[in-house]
């Protein structure tokens, strides 16, 4: 869609999306009957390779999805294993109504606001109801209960165990779901923090569908976690292949050069995510604490405030406002902000290590290390949290023999 309309010749489509052949086409639903036009384009030369029309039922749509793509795999001489075969040839009739609901879903999922997430668990249900053995679905409300747990939209813990119940749930239906182990992996990973078994959970969904993109970007962040950046960089950028105008991913690519010191290649990142979403509040957090790590601190507040109004105040982009205030010495805003969170805490769930960087930015080095240590009593087991061996903003506390201790608690460290 971020083509649609476009003026852009098909040489720098192609170039923007590191691809050499580009499928084009339009769909025209007319009742119940569905009508595809698809051509295929070789992109440098920008000349016709290839071009049919399709007219099926409605219910007929992920048929008609399989037959294009096997058509085109064999246009451009690509050789299909057995396995892709077999995957192709398996094409169940749908719910039509229910599949037009799960895909407005996994559209608001992809925004990662508050209000996005509660919208994407609507239309998810609304799937459900359509269709109560539609295993996509329970997999689509399962990865808007883990983020809206990540987004602190819900307690962290209960969101998760929301999700375990929909992934379950859609195993049962199709055990051979590549998202539903997706989702397992990841809510294994906050839950239990069983480390082997979460990346053997990844693993197995590779390779149910090794082209699943939203598996290599999950397990890109577990294998940050552990501290392996060169392995998380190259899942990471395999996701970008695979979904390359995602923001989400997008960014993540920019949180991993974050992670590794590579400041400018993060910025770069970070800015070109903006520029297919300028909206995407995550992607001007982490442009937020890029700028801190190069003492750009204005431009750093101005970053943290965007992401602020964009997440709809949520407290987890207000606590890191507060940092990047305190890591320029307003330190008298950073108070302010503390007793707000203080305040909203009344009402809704604020994690205890959301301070922690506050603290940290105003040299309260005993105030954070108590936090930390009570976020790890309480296995609140957030992004912040577990991300603690290779976030710069810990940088401060390393020296500290009971940062490593919690290091070693949380399976980091031998």
């Amino acid at each position: 869609m971020q083509y649609k309309g476009t003026r852009k010749s098909m040489p720098e489509i192609a170039k923007e999306l590191n691809v050499d052949v580009v499928v084009e086409g339009s769909v025209l639903l007319i009742g119940e009957q569905v009508r595809v036009s698809a051509q295929l384009i070789d992109a440098e030369a920008d000349r016709h390779l290839w071009a049919d029309s399709y007219e099926r039922d409605i219910s007929n749509i992920l048929a008609l999805q399989r037959e294009l793509a096997q058509t085109i795999a064999q246009e451009i001489k690509i050789a299909v294993t057995p396995e892709e075969k077999t995957h192709l040839k398996e094409s169940p009739m749908v719910n039509p109504e229910a599949y037009s609901l799960y895909l407005k879903g996994r559209f608001f999922w992809n925004k990662r606001t508050r209000e996005g997430l509660r919208k994407a668990v609507e239309y998810f249900e609304g799937a459900v109801r359509e269709d109560p053995d539609y295993a996509l679905a329970y997999a689509g409300i399962a990865d808007a209960y883990i983020s809206m747990g990540d987004y602190y939209v819900l307690k962290p813990k209960e969101a998760y165990l929301e999700a375990k119940v929909a992934a379950i749930k859609a195993l049962e239906i199709d055990d051979t779901l590549s998202e539903a182990y997706t989702s397992l992996a990841y809510i294994k990973h906050y839950l239990d923090l069983d480390w082997p078994g979460v990346e053997e959970g990844f693993k197995r969904a590779i390779s149910i569908n090794p082209n699943y993109s939203t598996a290599h970007q999950w397990y890109s962040n577990i294998l940050a976690n552990l501290g392996r950046l060169d392995e998380a960089r190259t899942e990471i950028k395999r996701a970008q292949e695979l979904d390359p105008l995602s923001p989400p991913i997008i960014t993540g690519i920019g949180v991993n050069f974050y992670f590794a010191r590579n400041y400018d290649k993060a910025i770069e990142q970070c800015k070109r995510a903006l520029e297919v979403d300028s909206n995407f509040a995550w992607a001007h957090a982490v442009l937020g604490d890029v700028y801190i790590q190069k003492s750009l601190y204005e431009e750093a507040i101005s970053e943290k405030q965007l992401a602020l109004g964009l997440s709809g105040e949520s407290p987890e982009f207000l606590a890191e406002l507060a940092y990047a205030y305190g890591f320029s010495g307003k330190r008298e805003e950073v108070q302010k902000i503390l007793l707000e969170l203080q305040e909203r805490e009344k009402e809704e769930y604020i994690p205890v290590c959301e301070v922690v960087f506050a603290y940290i930015s105003i040299g309260k080095r005993e105030e954070a290390l108590k936090a930390l240590e009570l976020a790890v009593e309480r296995m609140e087991l957030s992004w912040e949290l577990l991300n603690i061996k290779v976030d710069p903003l810990f940088d401060g506390l390393r020296s500290e023999s009971r940062f490593v201790d919690l290091l070693m608690k949380l399976g980091l460290e031998e």
